[in-house]
């Protein structure tokens, strides 16, 4: 399959890697929600209520975990993408190279792990944590909250945090693709 009949494919396939990701993120809190305490908390794609609208939504009772439990549950779902960008980035290293799978895996685990850290990252540092209570329902607002309610720090130490972790983080991730595929692909060239 040509290169540019794959990058169709891909594009064609986003939505289907949107729900899939979505079932990743959700799951992640909901199993992290009945490992720490509730075991009715789960989960939907598309919720329609009196409430309003909701994609993606976890529905877990903070009340039955302790702190630490609601601590994990809140950052559960991007962990959860980010083990799943891990994964993928080792699974395309046993994929052929220039093969539709390893592209695709490679474009998987780029997107888990940009999109959710992009997007809660944004989320968190958006919203101005002392207007709000927790849970919000802003994961890495709840986290925030968590935090700065058990060590008293301020808004703006745990937000900087936050910034500097995530770019530290993403810059590890193009680190670890450019050892992992552009170092295997410069050795195999050289080869040939």
């Amino acid at each position: 399959m040509s290169t540019r009949a794959q990058t169709i494919l891909l594009i064609a396939l986003t939505p289907i890697f949107l729900v899939i990701f979505t079932v990743i993120h959700e799951s992640g809190h909901t199993i992290l929600a009945r490992l720490f305490g509730d075991p009715a908390s789960t989960f939907y794609l598309v919720r329609i209520d009196e409430q309003g609208t909701c994609l993606g939504c976890n529905i877990t009772d903070h009340a039955k975990l302790w702190y630490w439990g609601n601590l994990v549950v809140s950052v559960g779902g991007l962990l959860f993408t980010q083990v799943g960008a891990i994964v993928a980035f080792a699974l395309a290293r046993f994929a052929p190279t220039d093969s539709f799978r390893r592209r695709a895996l490679i474009v998987a685990a780029f997107g888990f792990a940009f999109l959710d850290v992009v997007v809660q990252v944004v989320q968190g540092l958006a919203y101005d944590t002392s207007q709000h209570t927790w849970p919000t329902g802003v994961d890495l607002m709840d986290f925030m909250l968590l935090i700065g309610q058990a060590t008293g720090l301020s808004q703006n130490v745990l937000k900087s945090g936050l910034a500097v972790i995530s770019v530290v983080y993403l810059f590890g991730i193009v680190v670890l693709y450019r050892r992992s595929f552009r170092n295997a692909q410069a050795r195999g060239g050289q080869a040939a």
